[in-house]
């Protein structure tokens, strides 16, 4: 029986990088997709089996090339493919800036979805393989001053529920994992002083825990989180919120009326559900 084989977009840090590792750990045969090739050798400088290949998922060409030495190294169709690629936006909904927010939705939905796409064809004719979407806790709850991030993990979710429904009588497999606060050098990309003021001083607190050398009130990201495991798992669940810290959060987001989460979650600028801290 052959190895099988992953492709990890996104994979030169953070959650994407982990999450390689994990599948390093669990004997699969991982491809890392990633836009520095040398910087992610030198990362992966303990795990000489480790194949990497450049695929920047804004770039048609990249996605294209990164896809097909995916497949040649697998020799065949992928076992798995995790669409992690991702990026933040900060700003509050009156003028953060479109252009900038187009730019994600290209990482975080579109260029994924493409990635997906091009590897599809033939896990389908196969009749096997699982898709893992990286989504967020981002998608079940919202935070001031990250509305357009969240809208995006919002929308890989339900592309993903619906790509689910569509490959089950194929046999392929669709999951969604969503990681809450991690301490990775993940960073919301902030908006240039001055902008978002009106918004962003009663919101301060939130704002100030996103800034630089911040934890987001996350903990530290293991060498193995579980985004990986449920490729492996026969159960039924499509989304799995990967910290267990989460369940307060989505439970009370379920069951309080709007206002009341409202003015439960945001006391006086402080996002109490997602532990921000500030001045």
């Amino acid at each position: 029986m052959s190895t099988p084989t992953v492709l990890v977009t996104g994979a030169g840090r953070g959650i994407g990088r982990a999450t390689v590792e994990g599948f390093l750990a669990g004997g699969w045969q991982a491809v890392a997709g990633v836009r520095d090739v040398d910087a992610a050798r030198a990362a992966f400088a303990p795990h000489p089996q480790l194949s990497i290949v450049e695929l920047d998922v804004c770039d048609a060409g990249s996605i294209l090339d990164g896809t097909a030495a995916a497949m040649r190294i697998a020799g065949g169709p992928l076992a798995s493919v995790v669409p992690n690629a991702g990026c933040a936006v900060m700003g509050s909904s009156e003028d953060v800036d479109l252009d900038v927010v187009r730019r994600m939705f290209e990482t975080n939905l579109f260029g994924n979805a493409a990635v997906v796409q091009h590897v599809l064809p033939a896990m389908r004719e196969a009749g096997s393989g699982v898709i893992v979407c990286t989504s967020s806790i981002g998608a079940r709850l919202a935070n001031p001053l990250l509305g357009m991030y969240h809208a995006s993990k919002y929308a890989m979710t339900a592309w993903a529920e619906a790509m689910r429904l569509e490959l089950l009588p194929f046999g392929v497999r669709v999951h969604v994992v969503e990681p809450g606060m991690v301490n990775t050098d993940f960073r919301p990309r902030r908006p240039p002083p001055g902008r978002s003021r009106a918004v962003r001083v009663p919101m301060r607190r939130c704002w100030d825990s996103f800034g630089p050398g911040s934890a987001h009130g996350g903990k530290r990201l293991g060498s193995a989180p579980r985004t990986w495991r449920p490729r492996s798992s026969r159960r039924p669940w499509m989304r799995t919120p990967v910290s267990g810290s989460l369940w307060g959060p989505i439970r009370s987001r379920c069951l309080l009326p709007g206002m009341s989460w409202a003015t439960r979650s945001f006391r006086n600028g402080r996002c109490a559900f997602w532990g921000c801290r500030g001045a």
